[in-house]
């Protein structure tokens, strides 16, 4: 008598659509719809995040029995004002724990806007795949946002910065290289954690970033400046002396930094540089498009450069303040020759 053949019949630990009750099963239900979309790894980290982030909230204000049909309109707008207004400013971010002012409370609509559009995609994806048959964030509308107004550094703030690594240090020339390069490229801070040897180019003065590492999914040249170009060749050197890594910027032991590190780096030095605000790696994006501008690029090439899909994008980057109106006027003006 032949032996019957083993078969599987269901997978174990499978739910189907209908059966899946609680976020945690749907967020990993999400998940796995995402993957499948070829997301990359950091918006699937957004997920995780973001919807941990919601998931806390319930908890802490209605106990661990909410289920996923328990979210509706008035739940999900209940938490938006809750971060607008009541979430207490930079709770539990571990490089503010300690200089934040626990008497600030809620996020700028901003950011509650990205915890929004995250639960609309989430909710979204889960009523596209029958989860759910109501999706509760259809009429759950982003907040209005003032326009943006950040602030980029001054010319004698940027030197003063430039001044505060001590480059006697790997881990501070590193540093250094990593924000004389974001002043240069406008390169987002993931971008130059993510910098491989091959990308560089020091010929010819340039950076190739591949498309995976784009968030617009496109390969894109940033030229150098000769001072970038020498200290980068200079860090790539000592790096691949002491370690065997494709990484530009590494840590003390050779792994590859992550942005983190960079961030907190970037916030010391501010200090030191005795500038009065925070400054953050976005900050130094803008202090390219705005001194990049006032000194004669086209917003074409500057939307290259940064990046972006649209040019109303690259137009927020160049925020020209009444100084630099004053100054551009004194310069151009056509009485001038008289």
């Amino acid at each position: 008598m032949a032996e019957k053949r083993k078969t599987i019949k269901r997978r174990k630990g499978y739910k189907r659509p209908a059966e899946i009750k609680e976020l945690s099963e749907a967020l990993e239900f999400v998940v796995n719809v995402k993957m499948t979309q070829n997301v990359k790894p950091r918006t699937i980290k957004d997920y995780r995040k973001q919807i941990q982030y919601f998931n806390d909230w319930l908890i802490d204000n209605y106990g661990e029995d909410v289920k996923l049909t328990d979210v509706d309109i008035d739940l999900l707008r209940e938490y938006v004002r809750w971060c607008r207004h009541e979430k207490i400013h930079y709770e539990g971010h571990p490089l503010r724990t300690k200089t934040a002012n626990q008497k600030i409370r809620g996020l700028s609509a901003a950011t509650v806007n990205i915890r929004i559009r995250l639960l609309k995609s989430f909710f979204r994806t889960l009523y596209e795949e029958k989860v759910i048959n109501v999706n509760p964030t259809e009429n759950l509308k982003l907040m209005k946002v003032e326009k943006d107004n950040i602030q980029p550094l001054t010319k004698e703030e940027i030197k003063r910065l430039l001044s505060a690594p001590d480059q006697g240090s790997f881990a501070q020339f590193r540093d250094y290289v990593a924000i004389l390069l974001m002043l240069d490229t406008g390169m987002r801070i993931g971008e130059v954690c993510a910098v491989d040897v091959q990308d560089v180019d020091l010929k010819a003065k340039r950076i190739i970033l591949p498309a995976s590492v784009n968030k617009n999914r496109r390969a894109r040249v940033l030229p150098l400046s000769d001072k970038t170009t020498g200290v980068l060749r200079q860090l790539i050197n000592e790096t691949q002396e002491a370690f065997t890594t494709n990484a530009v910027f590494t840590t003390y032991a050779g792994d590859r930094v992550n942005d983190k590190t960079l961030q907190k780096g970037l916030h010391d030095y501010a200090a030191i540089a005795g500038i009065d605000r925070t400054v953050t790696p976005h900050i130094l994006r803008h202090c390219f498009a705005k001194y990049a501008s006032l000194n004669g690029m086209d917003i074409f090439t500057l939307q290259r450069i940064l990046g972006h899909e649209e040019i109303t994008t690259t137009r927020k980057y160049v925020q020209i303040h009444d100084e630099d109106v004053m100054e551009q006027h004194k310069q151009h003006s056509p009485l001038s020759w008289l």
